[in-house]
């Protein structure tokens, strides 16, 4: 197993905060999609497969970001980082999409930081 976390640390740059944050909204979003599919008696094993195959995807951009930051453009390039926010927003919106699809209200502000941090940062 540690060797399992130090490819991934190393993949992906560190564990840093910004990398610890994405990761805990993709397992909120993971988390909120399927009690969502649930509520609404629509969730397949096969839709559940997916989603964990689209999270692998987000990892393996993070990578190739980090790649591009120390191999390609090694002066304080911050590619990593914008990859890893537009995850972490886009991430956080779905999350607050599946509370409202289960007919959880969302926090407005929440919802208000989320909505300015997709703002600056889409691609």
């Amino acid at each position: 197993m540690t060797e399992l976390y130090d490819f991934l640390s190393w993949f992906t740059g560190g564990f840093d905060g910004q990398l610890c944050a994405m990761m805990r909204l993709i397992v909120c979003d993971w988390i909120t999609s399927i009690l969502a599919a649930v509520i609404k008696r629509k969730w397949s094993l096969k839709e559940g497969i997916n989603e964990i195959l689209r999270k692998i995807f987000i990892f393996v951009l993070v990578g190739i970001a980090n790649a591009i930051d120390t191999q390609i453009i090694p002066n304080n390039s911050a590619i990593r980082s914008a990859v890893i926010l537009f995850y972490l927003t886009n991430e956080g919106m779905k999350c607050l999409k599946n509370a409202a699809a289960a007919g959880i209200p969302v926090p407005e502000k929440l919802k208000e930081f989320l909505m300015k941090m997709e703002k600056k940062i889409s691609f």
